[in-house]
């Protein structure tokens, strides 16, 4: 079994490769839905779906990780990721692409290797941990989008989504391989009510524990808020560019990546 350092670096590995992915298949989509003549109002529709899915998803994925560990939650993850690539690398309606978009519920695999990097650190060098964490993210996404270009203009988008399929897929063996599963402490710092509740509660979806552990709490509630104000406008970005820059500016996929 792999030693502590080493269990933080497969979480950085697999981070890039996670960002990678993700990025190689956002980047092809736009082309994919050119295809069938998709307008730029269904294509919001499409990522507003994604955004939905993904906001349900988030917090039943991390009590999923708080009560079943870090190599579950990773491995639900990238299952998640492989499924939704991969419907999208089969899809021959709009209907198909909008149904890729729903396994990406449970596609947090930067949440669940945050969740490793906070078990396995001192609250002291947590933050620069995470940081860091944070970087192999970066990496992945600037490799991602010239892969995927790549990929769409000398094969096609299919093959782009089955690129990013085969990543997550070698993802989830990786982490059911040298992930351990006891990574994961459900230790929660407060007052003697809050852990109380949080060693009591076994169940998956608990309106109580979500109470307790952030509406009761000011600080949370601040971080969230400023979370969803600041990432409101990058998910527009980030959503709409490559739409732009297909309709607008008529970039070549390779083009686009870069």
């Amino acid at each position: 079994m792999p030693d502590k350092a080493q269990v933080i670096l497969l979480a950085h590995a697999n981070v890039t490769l996670y960002a990678l992915c993700f990025w190689i298949q956002i980047g092809t989509l736009p082309y994919l839905t050119q295809k069938f003549d998709v307008d730029p109002v269904t294509f919001g529709n499409l990522q507003t779906t994604f955004a939905v899915v993904q906001l349900m998803g988030g917090p039943i994925f991390g009590r999923f990780g708080d009560l079943f560990g870090c190599r579950y939650a990773l491995a639900l993850a990238f299952s998640s990721a492989f499924l939704s690539y991969f419907l999208l690398g089969v899809a021959n309606t709009v209907f198909i692409i909008f149904v890729s978009r729903l396994p990406s519920v449970f596609m947090h695999a930067m949440q669940g290797a945050q969740m490793i990097i906070t078990d396995l650190t001192e609250p002291l060098e947590r933050p620069d941990k995470l940081g860091k964490l944070g970087l192999s993210y970066a990496i992945g996404m600037v490799l991602g989008p010239v892969i995927g270009g790549w990929c769409t203009t000398y094969a096609s988008e299919q093959v782009a989504a089955f690129v990013a399929a085969s990543g997550s897929l070698l993802s989830i063996a990786v982490v059911l391989l040298f992930i351990p599963s006891n990574t994961k402490g459900f230790i929660i710092k407060g007052n003697g009510d809050d852990k109380e509740v949080t060693k009591k509660s076994k169940k998956l979806l608990d309106l109580n524990l979500f109470t307790v552990l952030i509406w009761r709490n000011p600080a949370a509630r601040k971080l969230l808020f400023v979370k969803m104000l600041s990432g409101l406008p990058v998910g527009v970005l980030h959503g709409m560019f490559s739409m732009i820059a297909l309709n607008h500016f008529h970039l070549t996929a390779e083009q686009n990546g870069y």
